[in-house]
């Protein structure tokens, strides 16, 4: 009887020890790349402040060596969504980006009616609140690094955008 049982034990571990395995690795392949969002979970991720309307076509604004690829996520709380990706990436430490509706020169600092909107590194992408009031293709970003008290970049929103620097 105990021998009619190890080779069972045998048979059901060597069968597992391919299943499973196997199993791991079709769950893995086959699994959706983002997960479908429910009913229920639009309502938190719109409470959340999570922007769900697919992106506008994005456009790449700026001259060499920063480049912004810019999309334009909707609005959110009557406030114009922009998400920022670096091309390449940015290698300046602490850069922030601020907003300004003027053109402030070629190595103007950021002045008292630009607007902080958050910071930017790497080539991470990066969602942005813009302003309330702002419309599209309005204003230039300022990206300054903190920490060499420096422009490094100036790009303008509107259609024939160029960076100033």
């Amino acid at each position: 009887m105990i021998h009619a049982r190890r080779r069972a034990h045998g048979r059901i571990f060597t069968v597992l020890a391919v299943a499973v395995p196997g199993a791991l690795l079709a769950s893995l392949l086959l699994r959706p790349e983002v997960p479908p969002i429910q009913g229920g979970d639009a309502a938190l991720l719109r409470a959340d402040g999570f922007a769900l309307a697919p992106p506008t076509e994005a456009r790449t604004l700026g001259a060499a060596p920063h480049t912004l690829v810019v999309e334009s996520l909707g609005d959110r709380d009557g406030r114009r969504v922009l998400a920022l990706r670096p091309e390449p990436a940015i290698l300046a430490p602490d850069v922030l980006v601020y907003w300004t509706d003027a053109d402030p020169g070629p190595d103007a600092l950021p002045t008292a009616d630009a607007t902080l909107l958050g910071s930017l590194s790497g080539a991470a992408r990066r969602e942005l609140l813009l302003p309330r009031g702002v419309g599209p293709g309005q204003g230039r970003l300022l990206l300054y690094s903190l920490s060499h008290q420096e422009v490094v970049a100036q790009v303008g929103l509107g259609a024939d955008a160029e960076a100033d620097r």
